[in-house]
């Protein structure tokens, strides 16, 4: 940098000859205050220069006057001739001062810059304001730019505009160091003494300036020339030292420059960027219109499923057993659903209603203990076995006290739940119920479920329609609850929506509807809301369709509400000490302190329950909502879904040990080990299992989000080069994703202990898992790069069945339809894979299929038993109403004994239309066509709507082809990706979508299903396929 100040250098020095002589004589006498020089007015000093700059002076250079506006002693000559300056003992003007100090090594230093005073520069009539180099104190430390001093005032005009006092104290310090620096380094040591000895008496020194050692300067003696070699010397590596650290203050300078430059940039793309978001919408493009789903088994991923192992089997053959085992499911429901439309009213008898007899009272109390021992769904617990066996002895004694409408509901509620949990419980053991010898039937449990049941749809329609307070609310949780695990979940979620209505009446979603209520009713309340916000998201995501809550229709479950709970309620009876109570600020640690206490566990997990339901939620909205490929760009519902899976990742990171599935076992079995519990077995368990089904939901979330984002990359092939995110990354990791999430999940159900309702909890999660994979093996099974992980996953697949079924097939007969659904699917699937797996790898033996064929031939007859067995409760029923008189008369007698019998059934007695209409009245032919073996194939139309989606129009979630890289790498499009022979051609490489032969082979392949639509996806749509059928 240059110095633009023209009389001062970089260190605060003016250059004129005057002050160049202060500043010598300072160096010997150790003076480093510049400014205290031409106070002395009387005492002129001998000082050569030691400061000069390298650059040229021109010849005549009007200076400055000084900093600090002193008086130089002498005259003035004329207005560009600098005053004569008085040297010890003799007197020289400028001219002869200049020869005598020139020598040839100082040849460079000849030019000096000139000094005047303000009358000088009046006089030259050049009055010109100059940047000054060094500024006051106030304006460096305003950072602000410092001009001369004012003669008048003796302020600079920055400080003259604040009324403040222009010092130079900061650059009067700098100097005294820099000069206390040169000396010592430039100095000899008997230089150094003299120099230490005039700074140690300042004031000595300062009052004999015309000692005799300033006499040997008079004439041109050897020591003279020495010190002008010495000072010149200095002087030309002061120069050198201050280019230099001019050169790297112009380099900071300019890097400063740069960094300011390009922060401004960044704030203004910040800015850009915050202002772009509102305009997101209209200007990036949007991914291709569709509606995802959570679909996985379709139609279409059947038949793919066929083609793609290459299965020479007809399509009557490969569907037998999956239109048999759907045609006896869907029998089934329509008898259960006629019996409650039509046998749910208890008839009039002399103005008495006659409801359905419940068992005896310790029969009914045995069968309310074995539904409480496996209420595993509810983390915080619906009801307690307390008031269940109260609402049992109120209902028995025999002081004549009646039951309200919501106790009569929730009492039969628990006794259906109760037996249908008796016959899980004791498959036939009677040690289960060893304290009376209460050991049932199967046929006395299904007889005391279907009663119980028929009573609670009885007062369910009494009810459903007015709120009647908590007893109501408990009643439809629990309901739900057992149509969810026993139809299936569109029933479910039509009591639920009741039950969320109900709760909203009450104002239980909000925080102010608790503060009156004593802590145990309080509590008692929080968790059914919690159940209903719970199990509202997860409907929402197995249904695709939109939660009936929305967050913002809520205060309650959040960080702050739970604190409040703990705080206010149960940490003053675990903390004695105040102070200890008012270290705990947060809810994470409210939460450390009542995991220590079993009592308080359920409320524990229902805090990370709660904000794992709050990411589903959020899977939904973005990924699952109608509007979602309409509202959001691409790279916009990306940015979304990555944030959503860091948040799946983060919930899962940031659990406590006691939730972590490596170590919940070992810390609960210490933890109710050590505390007093009327059954400590029963509660442990209870708890682990609540871990478990958290971790099912939470795979099961992350499975589905990998899928969606993995179909919605393949869907908007086109938008990967416009798109800032990196594509291939994200493919390979959701791919990744959701295959590894289903093998964990499999793995984690290997380790479950037996438990038939535990099954039932995890089932729809677990079924999800299998038939991923399941998918996966067939999409790879031909690719040679993935054989070890094909074999792999296979394994997994093969144990996960073994496990499911048990040894010698003793866990495989279940009264539940939907479980034995699943069977069905299992072995079919894992028999086709195993056959094409043992044929490519294998080709000396052959596979024996036999026992896969024999546990779906056991499957398919147990299921049609139970079927059979509900058609004949009905006829029971419709014969002991008395509703005979509705049926045809002419078709009576066939109903004279207690069943029909199927032998004498054919298809010959159907008409061409099926007859099954659940919202008709019931005849012969219905009763007929629900008891008969004959598989329920194409009968009738189907409603417009439902009958659409040709081969093109798969629903499923999972990406078929999804490894090929050509999907996302465009450069690799010419490459096949695998090795498929051209037999086993998939559907996409045959033209799946396009070709006609294809399309009319799907048609009769999907005629072949009962009402030509696969009505199981690891859980029934009965209502739709009713609801769709004309």
């Amino acid at each position: 940098m240059e110095n633009q100040g023209g009389d001062y250098s970089p260190n605060g020095f003016s250059n004129s000859a005057s002050n160049m002589n202060a500043v010598f004589n300072n160096e010997i006498t150790g003076r480093s205050d510049i400014s205290n020089v031409n106070h002395q007015t009387g005492t002129p000093r001998l000082v050569p220069e030691t400061q000069i700059w390298s650059m040229p002076v021109p010849d005549q250079l009007m200076t400055m006057p000084n900093r600090e506006n002193t008086h130089m002693t002498g005259s003035t000559v004329g207005p560009n001739i600098p005053m004569n300056v008085a040297y010890p003992n003799t007197i020289y003007s400028p001219t002869e001062h200049q020869s005598q100090f020139q020598t040839p090594q100082n040849r460079d230093i000849s030019t000096m810059m000139e000094h005047t005073n303000s009358n000088d520069m009046s006089g030259s009539g050049k009055n010109l304001k100059k940047r000054v180099s060094k500024a006051c104190d106030h304006c460096r430390k305003r950072k602000i730019r410092c001009d001369e001093v004012d003669q008048q005032t003796k302020k600079c005009s920055n400080c003259i505009k604040f009324q403040l006092p222009c010092t130079f104290k900061h650059r009067d310090e700098i100097l005294k160091k820099k000069r206390k620096l040169e000396i010592k380094h430039h100095a000899t040591p008997e230089e150094s003494l003299q120099t230490s000895n005039s700074i140690s008496n300042p004031v000595a020194s300062s009052s004999v300036p015309n000692s005799g050692r300033f006499e040997l300067l008079n004439g041109n003696s050897p020591l003279e020339s020495n010190i002008i070699d010495k000072v010149s010397n200095i002087q030309n590596n002061l120069n050198k030292k201050m280019n230099s650290k001019i050169e790297k203050l112009d380099r900071k300078m300019s890097y400063i420059i740069d960094s300011v430059a390009r922060l401004e940039w960044l704030l203004d793309k910040a800015v850009k960027k915050q202002e772009g978001k509102y305009k997101e919408k209209n200007n990036l493009p949007k991914p291709a219109r569709k509606i995802y789903s959570t679909a996985l088994l379709t139609a279409q991923k059947l038949y793919w499923f066929k083609q793609s192992l290459g299965v020479k089997a007809s399509n009557e053959e490969f569907l037998s057993p999956i239109s048999e085992i759907l045609s006896i499911s869907l029998k089934w429901y329509a008898t259960q659903m006629k019996k409650f439309m039509d046998l749910s009213s208890p008839a009039f008898f002399s103005s008495e209603i006659i409801l359905y007899s419940l068992p005896p009272k310790q029969q009914a109390k045995r069968l309310l203990e074995n539904f409480h021992a496996t209420l595993l769904s509810s983390v915080t617990g619906i009801i307690s076995l307390k008031e269940c066996l109260d609402l049992a002895e109120k209902y028995y004694s025999e002081s004549g006290e009646k039951l309200t409408y919501p106790e009569h509901l929730l009492l039969n509620v628990c006794l259906c739940s109760g037996a249908s949990a008796t016959q899980s419980i004791i498959r036939g053991d009677s040690k289960f119920l060893r304290k009376d010898r209460y050991d049932p039937t199967s046929q006395e449990l299904k007889k005391i479920e279907n009663v119980a049941l028929l009573n609670a749809m009885y007062y369910y329609h009494k009810l459903s329609t007015i709120c009647s307070g908590t007893r109501t609310l408990q009643a439809l949780l629990l309901l739900n609850r057992y149509f969810q695990l026993t139809y299936d979940t569109e029933l479910a979620n039509c009591i639920l929506g009741t039950a969320i209505r109900l709760a909203v009446d009450m104002e239980l979603n909000r925080k102010s509807s608790y503060k009156s209520l004593d802590f145990e009713e309080a509590i008692r309340r929080r968790s059914m809301w919690w159940h209903c916000f719970c199990t509202d998201k997860l409907y929402s995501l197995m249904l695709s369709r939109p939660p009936i809550v929305g967050e913002r229709d809520m205060d309650m479950l959040t960080d702050q509400n739970y604190y409040e709970v703990i705080k206010t309620n149960i940490l003053p009876d675990l903390i004695d000490k105040k102070e200890d109570l008012d270290k705990i600020t947060d809810v994470n640690s409210a939460l450390n302190v009542v995991v220590n206490f079993c009592q308080h566990i359920s409320l524990f997990i229902s805090y990370y329950v709660s904000k794992l339901v709050s990411i589903e939620s959020k899977i939904y909205s973005t990924c699952f909502a109608v509007r979602s490929t309409l509202d959001l760009s691409f790279d916009a519902m990306l940015d979304k879904i990555k944030d959503l899976n860091d948040s799946l990742n983060n919930w899962r990171d940031n659990l406590h040990v006691s939730m972590k599935l490596k170590s919940y076992k070992q810390y609960l079995s210490v933890l109710y080990a050590q505390k007093s519990q009327e059954n400590p077995a029963l509660s442990f368990e209870i708890a682990c299992s609540r871990v478990l089904n958290c971790h099912f939901r939470a795979l099961y979330s992350k499975v589905i989000l990998s899928m969606v984002t993995t179909s919605l990359l393949i869907d908007n092939e086109r938008l990967y080069k416009g798109s800032r995110h990196d594509i291939p990354q994200l493919f390979i990791l959701f791919s990744s994703q959701y295959l590894n999430a289903s093998k964990e999940m499999l793995q984690l159900f290997q380790g479950i202990n037996y438990q038939a309702y535990m099954y039932n909890e995890v089932m729809y999660q677990f079924s999800t898992a299998v038939f991923v994979l399941f998918f996966y093996v067939v999409d790879n099974i031909n690719d040679l790069k993935k054989k070890g992980e094909v074999k792999e996953i296979i394994d997994i697949l093969k144990k996960s069945y073994d496990r499911l079924v048990g040894e010698n097939d003793e866990q495989l007969l279940f009264d539940n339809v939907k479980w034995n659904t699943l069977i069905v699917f299992y072995s079919h699937f894992l028999k086709y894979v195993l056959q094409r797996y043992h044929a490519l790898n294998d080709s000396t033996s052959i596979f024996d299929s036999k026992p896969y064929d024999e546990t779906i031939t056991k499957v398919i007859m147990h299921s049609r038993k139970i079927k059979d067995e509900t058609v004949d409760q009905l006829i029971m029923s419709l014969k002991s109403y008395g509703s005979l008189h509705s049926l045809q008369k002419g078709n009576e007698a066939d109903l004279a004994d207690d069943g029909l019998n199927t032998n004498d059934i054919s298809s010959e007695d159907f008409a061409v239309e099926a007859p099954i209409n659940l919202f008709g009245e019931l005849s012969v032919e219905i009763l007929k066509l629900l008891k008969s073996h004959s598989p329920i194939s194409n009968f009738g139309d189907l409603s417009p709507s439902s009958n659409r989606k040709g081969i093109s129009d798969d629903s499923s979630l999972y990406p078929i082809r999804s490894d090929l890289t050509s999907l996302v790498y465009p450069i690799h499009s010419s490459d096949t990706g695998d090795t498929l022979s051209s037999d086993l051609e998939t559907p996409e490489n045959s033209n799946f979508n396009s070709d006609s032969g294809i399309k009319e082979d799907f048609e009769a392949f999907r005629a072949l299903l009962p009402l030509g639509k696969l009505i199981y996806d690891r859980d029934y749509s009965f209502v739709n396929t009713f609801r769709d059928y004309e």
